[in-house]
């Protein structure tokens, strides 16, 4: 995974902070339906401090996933709520989601992390050949200010 942070006037045209790049090779290891930290890094021991609050989430799925085994699909949330970002969305038709602002934005009292959860329908992520997924992150850190 690349993680971006997005320049002054990308942020200024988007909305968003963070760029993050995960080719389907991330995904190959994972159990099914298992949550993974995806922000700050695919590193358990790296959290976001409280005070930081994540405004938007949006995906991109550039290369449309190639998975024989049914239904494969993503959701992104945290520790409280593991789709409080990204609801259950197919990571095998590429194009843009954005889930509604329900849930967000979300204000950390404690240190958490973003997660991802990959879920099969059958099989397991170790037989995805192929795929991009791009998420993009508003990310504001309230203790500064």
């Amino acid at each position: 995974m690349t993680v971006t942070p997005l320049s002054y006037e990308e942020r200024l045209n988007s909305g968003f902070t963070h760029k993050l790049v995960l080719p389907y090779t991330d995904f190959t290891g994972l159990t099914s339906g298992s949550a993974v930290s995806l922000f700050p890094a695919l590193n358990a021991a790296t959290t976001i401090a409280a005070g930081v609050s994540i405004s938007r989430c949006a995906i991109n799925v550039s290369t449309a996933f190639t998975f024989a085994a049914g239904t494969l699909v993503a959701v992104i949330g945290d520790g409280g709520d593991d789709d409080r970002y990204l609801t259950s969305t197919t990571l095998k038709t590429a194009g843009w989601t954005e889930t509604p602002a329900a849930t967000k934005p979300y204000t950390y009292g404690a240190a958490d992390t973003v997660d991802i959860k990959i879920t099969c329908g059958a099989g397991t992520p170790a037989t995805i050949a192929a795929g991009e997924l791009v998420v993009f992150l508003a990310v504001n850190d309230l203790t500064v200010l």
